[in-house]
């Protein structure tokens, strides 16, 4: 906590451009990892969290990490998508041809509390076990046909829970609607709250930024 509190502060205070905040993500990332095994307490020895691995992953959690970051990224480019936001342009991740940057960029302050936390539930509650997971040729490890579905299911009843949104106040459910076009230009009718989701609140912010880089 106390080295992710120390690069919090070293780019709140900086103008140094992308490159130094990508590589601060990059260094508190490294960290947020080093101690995620930590969480973990399934009676498994097989699923033991040692560090991130990826293009393949190498154990069942990191199976788990990279499929629910998968879905997690459909989901902010189909909400992208959805208010007119080209999700190949991002601010913070680098373009590159097929890579949906904007998308990355949106998921990233949701992976910890969709993506990373159902990870824990999923394992700490013995709801995947290592019998869910499969290691092919190469020791790549992937989930099998009950593990995804298994996954699939609490991915859409995670989805559904309400939460507060940190930068609008407003509370919604982390469905992927594409809210933000109606919500701007027209008012909830009276006696009707507007109801956003956790993704539609995210993708405003960043579509405000947007209209407001537009002539830059």
């Amino acid at each position: 906590m106390d080295r992710l509190a120390q690069i919090l502060r070293r780019v709140a205070f900086a103008n140094d451009g992308t490159d130094v905040l990508r590589g601060a993500e990059g260094e508190a990332a490294q960290s947020y990892f080093s101690v995620f095994g930590d969480l973990i307490r399934s009676p498994d020895p097989e699923i033991r969290f040692l560090g991130r691995s990826r293009r393949p992953p190498l154990d069942p959690v990191n199976a788990l990490l990279s499929f629910l970051y998968t879905l997690l990224t459909h989901d902010c480019r189909s909400a992208a998508e959805g208010v007119g936001l080209d999700p190949a342009v991002g601010f913070l991740h680098r373009d590159r041809p097929g890579r949906p940057s904007l998308a990355l960029d949106l998921m990233e302050e949701l992976r910890p509390i969709l993506a990373d936390r159902l990870v824990l539930s999923l394992l700490n509650r013995r709801q995947l076990r290592a019998r869910d997971f499969e290691t092919r040729d190469g020791g790549a490890v992937f989930l099998s046909d009950d593990g995804r579905r298994a996954v699939l299911t609490e991915w859409q009843e995670r989805k559904k829970e309400e939460r507060r949104h940190p930068f609008s106040g407003r509370s919604g459910a982390a469905r992927p609607r594409s809210s933000f076009a109606g919500a701007t230009s027209c008012a909830a009718p009276p006696g009707r709250s507007r109801r956003l989701s956790a993704l539609d609140l995210e993708v405003s912010r960043v579509g405000v930024s947007a209209i407001g880089m537009g002539s830059t």
